[in-house]
């Protein structure tokens, strides 16, 4: 649009004449600097913000989840916990350092991870070690401290212990009285993780876990009313008892079970020691099955 100019006014009176002018040539160029900003508005591509937009962004939550540049918004040092530093706060992100206190991740290892849900003292979320493992947490009003459950993989379980011997034309021992004496055992059906040594009758560990063994012992001269011990072995010392064998017949029969946590890299054997026999007994027959439950 083009702004038209007036007729220039004209009057015996030059003075009030220019006057006039001047003041309507002002209001000239106002127009025509308002004109050139409209244009240059209208023509301006980059879309503009709607009242209803605008809002959005005034009514919006105001929050940081991360730091500005995406990386973590708390970090957690060695000498301080996870519970204390997010405790407090909502969603957010974190990372601790090896050998935070309250960390599930081995001592060596970076935990990072995200709170989902956090307001004072209730709180859940998830994180993951520099290793890969991988955990969820919570707490609520009543905790002083954050609870860890590690995430188990498909992997995980293909990877959980699983030995069982049973050979019952190998598997033959004599034992004296008070003598501490090692079952033998035969092959095996099961071996998952190569962990079995037929020649040592022993059990080398590869994970860290919580373990079920069954035992399975027979003898067929075995003294009636005997007090047999039958006890696991960690490294060739006695670990934990099954308890105690007392045959109320000479051929007889005891099965046994123990639910133990080991470590990744015990030596596991299993030991007889007869009592009140007053003889050398003979083990027929000695099965056993050790399963990692986690």
């Amino acid at each position: 649009m083009d702004i038209k100019s007036p007729k220039v006014f004209e009057t015996s009176d030059k003075a009030h004449a220019n006057l006039f002018n001047d003041m309507v040539k002002v209001l000239l160029e106002n127009d025509a600097g308002l004109l050139e900003q409209f244009v240059g508005h209208i023509e301006d591509t980059k879309p503009h913000a709607s009242e209803a937009e605008k809002k959005k962004w005034n009514e919006s939550q105001i929050y940081k989840i991360t730091a500005d540049d995406g990386k973590y918004l708390i970090s957690v040092p060695a000498d301080k916990n996870i519970y204390d530093a997010i405790k407090d706060k909502g969603t957010c992100t974190f990372i601790a350092s090896p050998g935070v206190e309250d960390s599930p991740a081995p001592s060596n290892a970076y935990l990072r991870g995200i709170q989902t849900v956090g307001q004072n003292n209730i709180g859940t979320g998830f994180a993951v070690d520099t290793s890969g493992n991988a955990y969820y947490f919570y707490y609520n009003s009543s905790h002083i401290s954050i609870t860890w459950k590690q995430v188990l993989t498909v992997e995980d379980m293909v990877k959980s212990t699983f030995v069982d011997t049973y050979d019952q034309d190998n598997s033959s021992v004599s034992a004296a009285e008070n003598v501490a004496t090692k079952l033998v055992f035969g092959a095996t059906r099961a071996d998952d993780l190569a962990e079995y040594n037929r020649t040592r009758s022993e059990i080398t560990l590869k994970n860290n876990g919580l373990y079920l063994i069954r035992l399975y012992v027979t003898s067929n001269n075995i003294t009636v009313g005997s007090d047999n011990i039958l006890a696991c072995y960690v490294n060739g010392s006695e670990y934990q008892r099954f308890g105690n064998w007392n045959p109320t017949t000479a051929s007889s029969t005891c099965v046994l079970y123990l639910l133990q946590k080991f470590k990744a890299g015990d030596k596991v054997t299993f030991y007889i020691t007869p009592r009140g026999t007053n003889k050398k007994i003979s083990i027929n027959t000695a099965y056993v099955t050790m399963s990692q439950l986690r």
